[in-house]
Formats: C-alpha cells, sequence, structure tokens
C-alpha cells in the first residue's frame, strides 16, 4: 500500500511539475540583484563542490561573500492532522565569508513552510488550507492551483531569505 500511495503522490506531482529548486533560483536572484547585490553565480560544478568543501581558490576576484541554498525537502506528504495531503518545503541558505579568518559573516538561515503554524518564527511560513488535499486524486485534478500555490511559498521563502542577507552582508551600491 505505501508503495502504491508513493507511486500515486509522484504521478500527481508530475502532474504539478514544480521544481523546487529551479523556481528558487528564478526567483532568488532577481530578488538580490533588486536589493542591489552584485551577484557572480558560480556555474561550473567542480568550482561549487570546491567553494562547498572550503576551497575557495576558484572563486573570482572580489567576491566578498557566499550564498549556498539547498532544498532539504519539497514536496507534499500525508498528515491526518492536516487533513491530507499537505506541501512542505524546507531550505538552508548558508552565508560566509570567502575570507578564511573573517567568522563574523558564517551564518545558517533555515526555512521551512507546511500547513503548521510556526509561532514566533520568523523563517516560517504557514501554507493555506486550500493547499491541503483530502486525497491524491484532488490533488492530482488541482494541479494548477498546486503549482500556483507552490510558487507563492517560494515567493515569501526568497522574500525571506533576501531580508536575512540584507541584515548580515553590507550592501554595497551597483555600479553600472
Amino acid at each position: 500500500n505505501k508503495q502504491n500511495e508513493r507511486e500515486a503522490i509522484y504521478d500527481a506531482l508530475s502532474h504539478v511539475n514544480f521544481d523546487a529548486a529551479a523556481e528558487i533560483d528564478s526567483r532568488l536572484t532577481p530578488a538580490l540583484e533588486q536589493a542591489q547585490f552584485r551577484l557572480v553565480r558560480i556555474t561550473d560544478p567542480k568550482i561549487a563542490l570546491d567553494v562547498r568543501a572550503g576551497k575557495l581558490d576558484g572563486l573570482p576576484a572580489g567576491v566578498d561573500a557566499i550564498l549556498d541554498v539547498t532544498v532539504e525537502e519539497s514536496g507534499y506528504y500525508h498528515s491526518m492532522r492536516a487533513g491530507g495531503y499537505s506541501p512542505m518545503l524546507q531550505l538552508k541558505a548558508t552565508l560566509h565569508s570567502p575570507e578564511s579568518d573573517d567568522v563574523d559573516l558564517d551564518d545558517d538561515f533555515g526555512y521551512y513552510a507546511d500547513w503548521r503554524d510556526g509561532g514566533k518564527d520568523k523563517r516560517w511560513v504557514t501554507t493555506p488550507k486550500s493547499m491541503t488535499f483530502a486525497s491524491v486524486d484532488l490533488l492530482k485534478a488541482g494541479s494548477t492551483d498546486v503549482r500556483a500555490g507552490l510558487e507563492k511559498v517560494v515567493d515569501q521563502l526568497v522574500t525571506l531569505m533576501v531580508l536575512d542577507v540584507q541584515h548580515r552582508t553590507p550592501v554595497k551600491p551597483r555600479v553600472d
């Protein structure tokens, strides 16, 4: 039964066609640029792996900070307390300095979204009840609305992330 349920959820989510990492990436870059951050994207997988391992000699000159964002969990899960299948999205953002002796900038931020109330946690987004579905079939049938709802959740999380980056790094004016 669990295998059949997993396959049904995968099928429903394939209709939603939502790639959390791609959605965050497409929104975070413009949001940071709008906040006056100059960005250098690391697209070379070897350099990215080296940076994650602390080997920073492959970074371009003039990099002031490194922002590493990871999608830790994404999807829908069944929760009796939520009343059905509910969305969940968990992100981790690590902001650190490229200078090994400058530890003042090092920081990790966790962002979470699901049906529960996050209380005073300012990095928690409570998803609307309309995003919880009583069955996988209803989830699949509502795929267009599900995708739109997930995009709104990503927008909220990206806004929180940009605020954290702004509070932890000095914004340097862009010179065009």
